[in-house]
């Protein structure tokens, strides 16, 4: 299965997501190869037609979460191709997939807090299941790319693969019967030189381990000496105060949960955001993808951490009276 959409990074719209159905109806039992057309796998949801036709995200979001949940419940070996950016959406089907495949050009991030969202599609129940759940908790918050090699050693990915023979793969997966085994073959670990994130591991874990709020982690990250910390709080202040408070309960709540139970959990939150009170979203999309101004902090509301309320959390999570995510029956 190819996403062709290649001049909009094949991001999933609700037409490509029914596509997706259909292949997984004729499937079977045979192995799954998702893979993106052109330089890249998927940069997830087509967010601008979102905040252009606001009206059709419970039918855009119901379809990308039954997606997800039927891969990720399949009995077909699913395979993911990672090449260059695996992000959001992108990164929630990856997840979603029994293999998942990095390479030199792997950029794999779930950078919602910085469009007024959070990650979903799975994403709190990938990001608290990496090796270091300190990183995760990083990773979600901050919403920094990381590379192939630090995608392999932090369990993002199962396979680490040339990307020469990439090509090789595709066509030897195609018609073995032992996809594993093919794989297997395949797969050469990284030298762990390559990782870029991860070479900021121990900081990380010093900072992000057992945080109580946004508020302690601000504090903790002023308090450090190290210029890493100086970057990563100016770049926490960069992004959506909301949607980091409802992240870092989304992400406790996911370390416990099935992946079914966490796809609910973080739907109820992204309705509540996306559909029922767009502000955040609208404004963060605006700012960050269709002006492109990088360098403009967008005009969250509340601005500060410290103005989002236990409620306005409790708001999101709770989603009360809005659409829920009810997975398809096959």
């Amino acid at each position: 299965m190819t996403l062709n959409r290649p001049k909009v990074l094949n991001t999933l719209s609700t037409e490509v997501l029914e596509k997706i159905h259909a292949v997984l109806n004729r499937v079977g039992r045979r192995t799954l190869i998702i893979q993106g057309s052109g330089k890249v796998l998927c940069a997830g949801g087509d967010v601008v037609a979102l905040i252009t036709h606001f009206v059709i995200c419970p039918v855009f979001l119901q379809t990308e979460y039954s997606v997800v949940d039927r891969i990720h419940r399949s009995e077909s070996f699913s395979v993911a191709i990672m090449k260059g950016l695996t992000m959001g959406g992108g990164a929630g089907l990856a997840g979603a997939c029994k293999a998942r495949v990095a390479m030199q050009s792997t950029q794999w991030a779930f950078p919602e807090v910085a469009i007024g969202v959070t990650p979903d599609v799975g994403g709190s129940y990938i990001l608290t299941r990496l090796t270091s759940k300190a990183v995760g908790l990083y990773l979600a918050l901050a919403g920094e790319r990381i590379n192939g090699a630090d995608c392999f050693y932090l369990g993002a990915a199962t396979h680490y693969v040339d990307e020469a023979r990439l090509p090789e793969l595709i066509q030897t997966l195609q018609s073995s019967p032992n996809p594993a085994q093919v794989l297997e073959q395949f797969h050469s670990a990284p030298d762990r030189s390559l990782c870029s994130v991860l070479k900021q591991q121990s900081l990380i874990e010093e900072i992000f381990t057992n945080v109580p709020t946004i508020e302690e982690l601000f504090s903790r990250l002023s308090r450090h000496p190290s210029d890493w910390a100086k970057q990563t709080l100016a770049s926490l202040q960069f992004m959506c105060p909301l949607s980091l408070k409802v992240e870092l309960r989304n992400f406790e709540l996911g370390a416990k949960m099935t992946h079914q139970e966490a796809l609910s959990i973080e739907y109820n939150s992204i309705i509540q955001m996306i559909f029922v009170d767009n502000t955040n979203f609208a404004e963060g999309v605006r700012t960050r993808l269709v002006t492109k101004k990088k360098n403009v902090r967008p005009a969250w509301v509340p601005a500060t951490v410290e103005e989002v309320t236990d409620q306005m959390v409790e708001r999101c999570m709770a989603n009360s009276g809005g659409p829920r995510f009810h997975p398809r029956q096959y």
